[in-house]
């Protein structure tokens, strides 16, 4: 039976408080969302300006939502990099990446074993 937020412990609570006040940035900031090319593609940069209210409220709805949008992409990264996590979305992308390919040859190349 579910308890509600009584239930949680604080640390949770204030977790999730932080979460939100973390990913409050994209709801402040002007239009446009760029790369800053001058770093290489695993080091690469995104810059969110403005996301608009209705976009961010999807990302609610689903990991799927989230990722898929180039700056929720970015915000979920950066929030990990705060819990020293960063490398377990790069390696769910990795994962999901790796589902899709149906070539045999370049399966192999990429397996993780």
């Amino acid at each position: 039976m579910c308890k509600g937020l009584a239930g949680l412990p604080a640390s949770c609570l204030r977790s999730a408080k932080d979460m939100k006040h973390r990913l409050g940035f994209l709801l402040q900031k002007s239009d446009s969302c760029e790369h800053n090319s001058s770093h290489s593609k695993k080091d690469k940069v995104v810059i969110c300006q403005r996301v608009s209210q209705e976009e961010v409220k999807k990302w609610a709805e689903s990991l799927e939502n989230l990722i898929s949008h180039e700056c929720g992409l970015a915000a979920f990264k950066a929030f990990l990099k705060s819990e020293y996590s960063e490398e377990n979305i790069d390696f769910w992308i990795s994962c999901e990446e790796y589902k899709k390919i149906k070539s045999p040859s370049k399966l192999s190349p990429k397996a993780i074993y």
